[in-house]
């Protein structure tokens, strides 16, 4: 017995409406239907091209999309673009090692003179402090003298 869910029917002195689990279960396919079901529907699926599947689709769908970006940005010249800014940076950076490579010179110069300097500085110093010692040891060496004065009692 076929009933439309539309129609509301009667079924033991009552109304079936349309939320009426009496009237689902007569609707319900049974497990034997369900299963011929799913046999034709997988049948269908094989009797169609292998490129025409969902699976086959599906994994095809991406690669697809991939390509079609990539073939995008080389019409848009984006690769060109980002070439030419690498070449760019590449100018940029080797103009800056030159610079600091320069300014690295520059400043081992400067150091090597302001050790020159020290080092001259201290042999100065050196000198000084040399002259002054032998003039100390000359001055222990000789007697100590005692000056005379007009009332001084060793006055001869």
């Amino acid at each position: 017995m076929k009933i439309k869910p539309t129609q509301a029917t009667r079924h033991s002195g009552f109304v079936l409406g349309l939320n009426s689990p009496l009237l689902y279960e007569s609707f319900m396919p049974s497990r034997e239907e369900l299963e011929l079901r799913k046999l034709e529907l997988e049948v269908a699926d094989f009797s169609r091209p292998a490129w025409l599947r969902a699976s086959y689709l599906a994994a095809l769908l991406p690669t697809v999309i991939a390509v079609l970006g990539f073939l995008a940005a080389l019409l848009s010249g984006f690769f060109s673009d980002e070439r030419r800014q690498l070449r760019q940076q590449t100018t940029q950076l080797q103009a800056e090692r030159d610079s600091l490579s320069k300014e690295k010179d520059r400043l081992g110069v400067e150091r090597d003179k302001e050790r020159q300097d020290k080092m001259e500085e201290r042999r100065q110093w050196n000198a000084i402090a040399n002259e002054l010692l032998s003039r100390v040891r000359k001055q222990q060496d000789k007697p100590p003298t005692i000056p005379l004065t007009e009332g001084s009692p060793h006055k001869q």
